[in-house]
């Protein structure tokens, strides 16, 4: 079978085939059945919402005219080589696949309309299971397990997911009190940012000014010092700010500086200290800003000074670093062990809160060491003020000595368990593999020592991804023989870290899963570069460790759910989560038994290869958004001679329509090219080839196969303008699917009087 690369996808026949991927047999075995001596229909019809399986269990006997009729949909991965294919396998084959009811919401699968669900999820807290430290309390699990899969020794064989969250967040902290308040962090929840006068301001009166009262003999009386930019010809005052949100933005030229929002802007000033007598003593120092702006929101902005440790330049200091080829120990200034970026203790503190003056006494023995030792004198960093929010220090041990704690004692209860089918390995915020999912609070973490890949604990540096892995062990070792799961879509500071985390998680067999199923979205793929995009990552490993969704679709209509349940195909999902609201749409859930038809199986199980047509909306986003069609084991090949395809957009209000690709016969392109994974069909077999195609017009089109060697035409469909979407159905007796249309193994022909608008199309082999 011919191959070439389609329009933004992959080699299909780099794939593996994935022996043993964990599709449950009980799921097809009623689909077969009930297609079991079906003909394919000779007359078109339009396409009909209960999605029925695109395939034929009964060879024709001779090719026949084409009926439109039903709707199929479409995807594509690629892989790499199972470290333990045997163990994986096995592993694979405990996971019912298909779509999940989140929660308890499984019990409606004892309802005959929700029949078709095929398991349940419920993520448990940390602070549910361990109010007090020690003191373990599983009564909550075991009484939703038994509702939803029957008691332990009498089990009805359901099986469920499993899955305790360490931390929720601020509003619904699942992290138990006790573990908060022995490993706690500070962190931001005021976000104003407010402005003050720099030495650069036209008016002089506003620049900053450091106030000294110094004695010039012991037991003498104080003097006054005023350093202020211009006065009395004093020009030793150095300035700038540091912007967390355009972190290697310098800003030496600004004549104002930047303060607060959410720990992002922070302020360095020094004042060299010229002109003081011999033997100066400092008695008291008070640095004097103007509040040019004091923002919109009046909270009392709590502000910090601390002597900076290291030399920095006005004209190049950005978030990042103090000046050329250097680096922060951490961003902002903000490390204090080793390599220090300033000291550990505050030089002086206050609160902001109008505009107009802003003061902040020193310590004066800190202005002391500067005159005493001038080269010292490296100024201050001016920053916000962490908050007491209990924020949890992962990176302390004895955090993560708790969390295995209760992660081994989780192991012992349930590893074992008949009803619990996988769990996931949650790290972080909802278990999604973030510390935190506010932007401000991952200043918080910045600061506190907390990096991307870093680790040396002795400088106060601590590396996320070590965390991850570190929990990733942790649950191996607790649950050696159940599948597991990383919600791996997230992450701290980059995205490169999955790059490091994921190869980690496979290697041990752990599953992956994405918590934002879409029609179409960002940070899905990254073009030309790592493979470190969600869905590069799921194409790369879907055929070694078992993939799988939550359900994130908003406005959940059936054109966006159809769509985001394709692009989980597309990736060879095993199963999908899906919330109750959505779970029980009786508008969505044609849609939902569709996706059970595919979830989960393999060249050898699933019903058919086919390709939905579409393209992405962002096209502008190439850098990270999934290019091309969704495909399950078939490619449209856009680069096929005179095949190049024009993508289109909300055609028609039908779900079908909302993606889509047209031929282009005013260019010359009056085909569209199609190759079948030759894995899945080797030819010498009787097929079923479906179209779904729009009936706009009154034109002719036909479907010209690879007949062995030599290209055959069907008869050609006729369309009436119905403005609908049609099936046409196709048997074929003899197909070799080998390349002979000029290369392709199928091709549609517009014949030149009329674009054809296609959605889908599909290929089924009969036994």
């Amino acid at each position: 079978m011919a191959f070439l690369v389609s329009s933004g996808t992959t080699a299909l026949s780099r794939r593996r085939v994935r022996a043993g991927r964990f599709a449950f047999i009980f799921l097809f075995v009623g689909l077969l059945t009930a297609c079991a001596g079906r003909v394919p229909a000779a007359t078109a019809t339009p396409a009909s919402t209960s999605l029925p399986l695109p395939t034929s269990t009964t060879p024709p006997a001779t090719p026949v005219a084409a009926t439109p009729e039903s709707v199929a949909t479409g995807a594509e991965p690629a892989v790499q080589s199972p470290s333990a294919e045997a163990t994986l396998a096995a592993r694979r084959e405990q996971i019912p696949s298909g779509v999940y009811a989140m929660l308890d919401w499984n019990r409606n699968a004892a309802n005959s309309a929700n029949s078709w669900i095929k398991a349940g999820h419920n993520a448990f807290t940390w602070r549910q299971i361990e109010a007090e430290r020690g003191k373990l309390d599983w009564s909550v699990v075991d009484r939703w397990l038994d509702a939803e899969a029957g008691p332990r020794d009498a089990p009805t064989g359901t099986r469920v997911g499993l899955g305790i969250d360490a931390y929720d967040g601020l509003d619904s902290s699942s992290a138990p009190q006790w573990l908060l308040d022995d490993y706690p962090l500070g962190g931001y929840v005021v976000e104003r940012r407010i402005a003050v006068a720099a030495s650069e301001a036209a008016q002089a009166e506003r620049r900053p000014a450091l106030l000294l009262a110094v004695e010039t003999t012991v037991g003498g009386e104080a003097q006054p010092f005023r350093f202020q930019q211009g006065e009395d010809g004093y020009a030793g005052a150095l300035d700038t700010w540091l912007d967390g949100a355009n972190p290697q933005a310098p800003h030496g030229a600004d004549q104002t500086l930047v303060l607060g929002a959410a720990g992002q802007a922070n302020l360095l000033l020094q004042f060299q200290l010229t002109g003081l007598p011999a033997g100066a003593r400092v008695v008291s120092a008070t640095l004097a800003f103007t509040v040019v702006d004091a923002g919109g929101d009046k909270t009392p902005l709590a502000l910090e000074a601390y002597a900076v440790a290291r030399p920095w330049e006005p004209a190049t200091a950005t978030w990042l670093s103090p000046r050329p080829d250097e680096t922060w120990t951490i961003r902002g200034a903000n490390g204090f062990m080793a390599d220090a970026d300033r000291d550990l203790r505050p030089a002086g503190a206050a609160t902001a809160t109008d505009a107009g003056s802003l003061s902040i006494a020193l310590n004066a023995g800190v202005v002391q060491a500067w005159v005493d030792n001038p080269a010292s004198n490296q100024g201050l960093v001016i920053k916000q003020r962490p908050m007491d929010i209990q924020l949890p220090r992962y990176f302390d041990r004895g955090y993560m000595q708790a969390y295995e704690e209760l992660v081994k004692a989780f192991g012992a209860r349930y590893g074992d368990d008949p009803r619990v089918a996988w769990v996931e390995a949650t790290v972080g915020i909802y278990g999604e593999t973030t510390p935190t999912s506010k932007p401000a609070l991952k200043w918080a973490y910045a600061e506190a020592g907390l990096t991307s890949m870093t680790q040396a604990p002795e400088e106060g540096l601590y590396s996320w991804v070590q965390i991850v892995m570190e929990t990733i062990d942790i649950y191996r070792a607790a649950f050696p023989a159940t599948p597991l799961f990383l919600e791996y879509s997230n992450n701290f500071e980059s995205v490169s870290e999955r790059g490091v985390y994921v190869p980690y998680a496979v290697e041990r067999g752990v599953g992956l899963k994405h918590n934002g199923l879409y029609p179409d979205s960002i940070d899905g793929a990254t073009q030309g570069g790592p493979a470190v995009g969600t869905y590069n990552i799921m194409q790369t490993y879907s055929e070694t460790v078992p993939v799988a969704w939550e359900f994130q679709v908003f406005p959940r209509t059936p054109d966006n759910v159809y769509w985001a349940m394709l692009n989980a195909l597309d990736k060879h999902a095993d199963f999908v989560m899906v919330q109750k609201d959505a779970i029980t749409s009786t508008e969505l859930i044609p849609i939902f038994e569709f996706a059970n038809r595919y979830l989960g199986t393999t060249l050898d199980t699933t019903p058919a290869a086919w390709v939905a047509l579409r393209e992405t909306e962002r096209p502008a986003e190439r850098w990270n958004t999934q290019h091309g069609n969704f495909n399950f084991y078939m490619q449209q090949v856009d680069t096929a001679p005179a095949g190049k395809t024009v993508p289109l957009w909300k055609v028609t209000d039908a779900k079908e329509g909302l993606f889509t690709r047209s031929t282009d016969q005013a260019t010359g392109n009056r085909y569209m090219a199609f190759d079948v994974d030759d894995r899945y069909f080797h030819g010498g077999r009787p097929i079923t080839i479906e179209v779904v195609y729009l009936d706009r017009g009154r034109d002719e089109w036909h479907l010209e196969y690879d007949a062995g060697g030599r290209a055959a035409a069907l008869p050609p469909v006729q369309k009436s303008d119905t403005n609908t979407w049609k099936t046409a159905t196709f048997g074929v007796p003899d197909a070799a699917m080998a390349g002979g249309v000029d290369g392709y193994d199928l091709r549609i022909d517009c014949e030149g009087d009329g674009d054809e608008i296609i959605h889908m199309v599909s290929v089924a082999i009969h036994e």
